[in-house]
Formats: structure tokens, C-alpha cells, sequence
């Protein structure tokens, strides 16, 4: 802030939400006095590391709208003191509702300079491509072309809009048709992101059975969609009727099943395609679910790297106890049943390092130095083998992303965007797996990352 003392606002990330769990099991999140000590004047606003909450201060709250009679939204949750006012603590919708207001400090020049330091970055861990979700300007297309047409552009990618409670369906689908018409080998669209719920660690991802209540959510608190099920079911059978593919965010069991029905509703009504409409997350997931999701062939895109005993996990056992937190991502289950499996990062949640991913996907451990030989393990049994999480990494997301037909597998006629390792990873222990170097990282036929 002293650095910046003009700005009109301060965006910054990250915290811990699970450092302020209580002994009883609760957590009241951050306060915003504390903020308030460094910058009452301007709003201040901090993602939490999953991104689905946030540490305010009084002036954010304020210019908000935000009291101690303004309800909770559906799909979020205002954090309050003893008092029943905003604590400084928002999650998801609730967050939407703060993060409306924040000024908005990003420049074009800003949003360049860090998709260099991006491209750079992702490059040196072995990634040609990358599923783009998006959730600001609609307008950021025109950047990545703009890199593109400047012969720079070193990541092929999907670029996904996200239908947000304050855009309306034609606006959406007016910025996917738009993003269609300039679509090329290296940048594609046709494709919606969904949010159905938050996350198991704040309350906010939608189960079947109530969480803890040890949470102070109440007895029988489930969690609630962020989109009423009629709403949620229409937006996915609309976009569904044009053509476009829906990505939905579904942690809980809840949000699966509510984000299945939605896409039988969709089949029934605009028939049979090869839609290959997607599911990103599936913590949790009932028997019944993972059957209905093959037979509707449903892709699941999952995130390894959350799939072992860290410190997150330790937050979703506080809400949703040890059995439920360890019978999460029944990945081998799924694959057996038939369901393409994608890997992905989340990022910026987790790190988007594809060999740490593929080590954990494989032990349903910590990759980590000093913590792979421990037992950070969560229901190892669900581990793939390494074949398996390389063609998630690979061909399946190239399939998910419809891109199946140019990349994602060697073969004469696709483009060159491969990796070279200095192992191969599919012969070595697989606590080797993350001590792989990248030799070369090929794209788009040319040398970008040399190791």
C-alpha cells in the first residue's frame, strides 16, 4: 500500500482459512479489525488460497452494502461476530457480493506482462496448453490473440467464460459466439463454466448429508446451490441447445448429483450428442452418481494434487469429519466404471507442476520432499497407475477440450506440442515421479522451454 498509494483499492491473495479453526471445531475466519489497522479508507480484499473466500475490511463491507440485517446469499455465507455483524470473512456468493465493488486496478499492459511470466513459467514444468477459465473481462480474448498474432503465444488453450450470477444468458453466449468467430489452432471456445456450489472447507460446497455441527452452521446445514436447481437446469440445457459445452464446478456429493440431472434433463430435451460436457472436481460422489455420470458420458476433471492428506483436507475433516473427508476422490471407481478422467491444476489453488500432479495421482500422497516418505495419504487404494494419470494429463484433456483431433497423442498429422523428459515415468518408483526434469517443452512445433 505504500508502494501503491493512489490505488482506489488493494486485491491481494493469499491466507489460510484453516489457520483460525478453533479447538471445537468452528471457524470465525479473519476479522476485519485487522485490516482496518492498516487501511480504513480503502477497500481491501484478500483471496483465501481456494479462492472461494475472502478477508475484508470495513470499508469493503461498507461500499458493499454489507450489515448485520443483510441476509446470506444463496451459495454464501457472511461470516459474523457474537454480535451477528459482517466479522471481515466472505465466502463465495458472499464474496461476489464484496468483489463487486472493488476497484478495478488491472491494466491491459499489467494482464500482458503476467501471461509472459505465465507462458514462461508453465512452459518449464512441461504444459503446451491450458484449459482457461476466466472470470473477469469478457475483452481479454483480443490480449491473447494479440500474443498470438506477435508469433508469442507458447500455450494452446480453451478459452471459457464463466456464467456469473451478474451476466445474463445472451451476454454469455454472445462472448462465446464471438469468441468462436475468432477461434484458431492455437485459441478455441465453446465452452461455459458453471459454478453449482463452493467448497467443502467454508460450509459452501453442497452435500447430501449435513455437515458437522460443530461448524456453527447449524444442525442440518447442507449447503446451498449457488443457483436454484430450475435456474441451474435451464442455464445447462440452453447452452446445451447451442451447441456449447458446460464445465461445471461441483465439490459435494449434493452438487454432482443436482449437475447430473441438470445434463439428463439436457440430453432429454435436445437429444443425444457428443457434447462432453464436464464435471471439475467431483470430491465427493455417491455409487448411484458414478454410474449415472457414465452412462451420461460425463467428463470428470480432477485435480490430483488434492487428493492426498494436506493441510486443506485437515479443514474438511473439521467440517465434514475423518470418514467423509477420507472417502473423497473415489478416482479408481470412477475410471472403472468408464468416465474419461482429465487432470488439471485449479489453478491458482494448487501448484500447476503435472509431474507432482501425476506422483500424487498415483500414491494419493504428498510428492513433496520430507513429505513423501511420511503417511500423507487419503484412501490410497483410489490410486491410478501412471499410465493413467499421463493420458489424463494428455490425451484426455486434449479429448475434454476437443482438441483430440490436433493434439494430445503422437501421431502423423498432429501438431508438436510434446515434452521430453529425463525419465520416463512410467518404469520409475513412482515417489521418482516428481524428480523428473523437463529436457524440452515443444509447442506449436517450436523449441520453448530447454532444461
Amino acid at each position: 500500500m505504500e508502494a501503491h498509494p493512489d490505488e482506489e483499492g488493494y486485491i491481494g491473495a493469499t491466507f489460510m482459512l484453516n489457520a483460525y479453526q478453533l479447538p471445537d471445531g468452528s471457524n470465525p475466519g479473519p476479522k476485519k479489525e485487522d485490516l482496518d489497522a492498516i487501511c480504513p479508507d480503502k477497500p481491501i480484499l484478500i483471496h483465501d488460497v481456494s479462492y472461494h473466500a475472502a478477508w475484508v475490511n470495513s470499508k469493503a463491507l461498507e461500499m458493499a452494502g454489507v450489515t448485520a440485517d443483510t441476509p446470506d446469499p444463496e451459495g454464501g455465507l457472511f461470516y459474523r461476530n457474537e454480535n451477528g455483524e459482517p466479522s471481515g470473512c466472505v465466502s463465495d456468493a458472499a464474496k461476489g457480493i464484496v468483489f463487486a465493488i472493488m476497484p478495478n486496478t488491472m491494466t491491459n499492459d499489467k494482464l500482458e506482462q503476467a501471461m509472459y511470466k505465465f507462458m514462461e513459467e508453465a512452459n518449464s514444468y512441461g504444459i503446451t496448453g491450458i484449459t482457461n477459465i476466466t472470470q473477469g473481462g469478457f475483452d481479454i480474448i483480443d490480449m491473447y490473440h494479440k500474443v498470438e498474432d506477435e508469433g508469442n503465444l507458447t500455450l494452446r488453450m480453451r478459452v471459457v467464460p464463466t456464467m456469473r450470477e451478474d451476466c445474463t444468458f445472451d451476454e454469455v453466449l454472445s462472448v462465446i459466439k464471438s469468441y468462436n468467430d475468432s477461434a484458431t489452432d492455437m485459441i478455441s471456445s465453446n465452452t461455459v463454466k458453471i459454478f453449482y456450489d463452493g467448497v467443502t472447507e467454508s460450509g459452501t460446497a453442497v452435500m447430501l448429508e449435513p455437515y458437522l455441527e460443530s461448524t456453527g452452521l447449524g444442525k442440518d446445514w447442507c449447503g446451498t446451490p449457488v443457483w436454484p436447481q430450475e435456474d441451474f437446469n435451464r442455464l445447462v440445457r440452453d447452452f446445451d441447445a447451442e451447441g456449447i459445452q458446460v464445465h461445471v464446478h461441483a465439490m459435494g456429493d449434493g452438487a454432482v448429483h443436482g449437475t447430473l440431472d441438470a445434463y439428463e434433463e439436457a440430453r432429454a430435451t435436445n437429444g443425444e450428442r457428443d457434447a462432453r460436457h464436464t464435471i471439475t472436481h467431483v470430491c465427493a460422489i455417491t455409487d448411484e452418481d458414478i454410474q449415472r455420470m457414465a452412462d451420461l458420458d460425463v467428463v470428470a476433471n480432477l485435480q490430483f494434487l488434492m487428493m492426498y492428506h494436506d493441510a486443506l483436507m485437515d479443514l474438511e475433516r473439521a467440517y465434514v469429519g475423518d470418514e467423509r473427508a477420507m472417502a473423497m476422490y473415489p478416482v479408481k471407481h470412477l475410471a472403472e466404471a468408464g468416465i474419461c478422467i482429465s487432470g488439471s491444476s485449479d489453478a491458482p489453488v494448487i501448484p500447476f507442476v503435472p509431474l507432482d500432479a501425476i506422483e500424487a495421482g498415483v500414491t494419493r500422497n504428498s510428492p513433496y520432499p520430507g513429505e513423501e516418505d511420511t503417511d500423507m495419504t487419503r484412501w490410497p487404494e483410489q490410486g491410478l497407475t501412471a499410465y493413467q494419470v499421463l493420458e489424463a494429463c494428455t490425451k484426455n484433456n486434449a479429448y475434454q477440450n476437443f482438441m483430440d483431433d490436433i493434439i494430445g497423442t503422437v501421431e502423423v498429422g498432429k501438431f508438436a506440442d510434446l515434452v521430453v523428459l529425463d525419465t520416463n515415468i512410467l518404469e520409475v518408483d513412482a515417489k521418482a515421479i516428481s524428480d523428473t526434469r523437463v529436457i524440452y517443452t515443444i509447442s506449436d512445433g517450436r523449441i520453448v522451454y530447454e532444461g
